[in-house]
């Protein structure tokens, strides 16, 4: 009986991990957002988040909203948008995607308490590139009672260490713990999962008038820009700028007509110049300089504390709109 109700809190202990790892993002990232806690990233720079979940108009959740404190004074704040991002479920979402139909659209994602930031997710997130970790700096469990027994851990002494050293940067067991983690293989099964609630909960006749009506929304939105771009473009300030960019850009073709590029080959800081004086300024090793091909140009090295003419490197009226390299 006793090896029966092991199994059976066994059993129990998995079904409610399974549970957890089915939770849509909303559901699982609130104990953590709203101000409640701080996020860290996984990686070298440690840039501190906060996060707030976001509602549209019918008081359902729909995004999420971050402050990024970089430690040196710059905070940068990421808004919910409206028209411009979306969920991949309404009700149960597995993702919120900042900037959805771009092709560097980010997906969050929220799994055993850490949250993904993902790119370049492919249909169904079968591919995708991690790009950024964040974990919750979720407190310490409290110390055993006073007077219970304490079982020796097998390197006590360099486990003290790591953890004092962990609590000195900001750092927790739980953050620690992540970089054992096959962080790809998580969200993969986690997507799964969602994927199968997601088929499980189809939208009822409510839901679905929500949505056409955040469609229209939508619409309504993307005709007033279409609108106020097409007044831009047929307003005469519009056909001034035009105007505007065509001048410079032929000045830049007629320019290059009488110009020719010079790289500097030789391996050292080096001018060029007319046979009087160093009008090219200096060019590092690798770099290059244009100059006007209607006159002689000549190469100019260091002699003692000055730079003097050392040779021709291109012929007046040679060479325009082409390419010299110097060595």
């Amino acid at each position: 009986m006793k090896h029966l109700k092991s199994i059976l809190l066994s059993t129990t202990f998995c079904i409610c991990l399974y549970t957890t790892a089915q939770e849509d993002l909303f559901t699982a990232i609130a104990p953590y957002a709203d101000g409640k806690m701080e996020f860290m990233t996984l990686d070298e720079y440690r840039y501190k988040h906060t996060y707030t979940i976001a509602k549209n108009k019918f008081g359902r959740n729909a995004g999420l909203e971050a402050k990024i404190d970089y430690s040196d004074g710059k905070i940068k704040t990421q808004e919910w948008r409206t028209y411009f991002d979306e969920l991949d479920h309404y009700t149960h979402p597995a993702r919120y995607i900042y900037g959805a139909g771009n092709n560097q659209a980010t997906s969050f994602i929220f799994v055993d308490k850490v949250l993904y930031k993902i790119w370049y997710c492919s249909e169904g997130c079968v591919d995708f590139k991690i790009q950024t970790i964040l974990v919750p700096l979720i407190k310490e469990e409290k110390k055993e009672a006073a007077g219970k027994s304490k079982k020796k851990k097998k390197g006590g002494f360099m486990n003290k260490l790591a953890a004092k050293m962990g609590k000195a940067m900001g750092m927790n067991a739980h953050y620690m713990a992540q970089n054992d983690v096959d962080h790809e293989a998580r969200i993969k099964d986690y997507l799964q999962a969602m994927k199968e609630v997601q088929l499980a909960n189809p939208y009822n006749a409510q839901t679905k008038a929500e949505l056409a009506e955040l469609q229209a929304d939508r619409n309504k939105e993307t005709d007033e820009i279409n609108r106020v771009n097409a007044e831009y473009y047929n307003s005469e300030e519009y056909r001034e700028i035009q105007k505007r960019d065509a001048f410079f850009a032929n000045k830049a073709a007629e320019d290059a007509k009488t110009e020719v590029t010079l790289k500097n080959l030789t391996g050292k800081i080096v001018g060029f110049g007319n046979g009087t004086n160093m009008t090219g300024g200096t060019v590092n090793p690798g770099a290059t300089v244009t100059v006007s091909c209607e006159e002689d140009i000549y190469l100019y090295q260091v002699a003692g504390t000055t730079y003097k003419k050392a040779r021709l490197v291109n012929s007046s009226g040679s060479n325009c709109e082409g390419t010299i390299d110097v060595q």
